[in-house]
């Protein structure tokens, strides 16, 4: 039950700088109980649905949480990353966390 993990690149690329502040932006809405603002972030025709934003945003953190507990970097070789991340799935927690 092995998960393949994203390359650090392509979870970057999932989201834009223009999602990641739009999700904070939300986060901060809420802990501020700002409904005006979240109904400017809510979005429009042309944006991503605030809830499918903050579940990728979710994802996208709990990925980049992972990756620094187990000590997986962009810069790392390839055998280096192969053998952290085969640490990674091999551990229990990690994988009920990212499934």
């Amino acid at each position: 039950m092995s998960q393949t993990w994203p390359s650090l690149r392509a979870m970057n690329d999932e989201l834009t700088n223009d999602d990641h502040l739009r999700a904070l932006a939300a986060l901060e809405a809420v802990v501020q109980n700002n409904d005006a603002a979240l109904e400017v972030l809510a979005g429009g025709a042309h944006e991503r649905p605030l809830a499918a934003l903050l579940a990728a945003y979710g994802k996208h953190t709990l990925h980049r949480v992972l990756l620094a507990a187990f000590g997986i970097e962009a810069t790392m070789t390839r055998d280096e990353t192969g053998q952290r991340v085969a640490e990674l799935n091999g551990d229990p927690m990690a994988r009920i966390v990212s499934s």
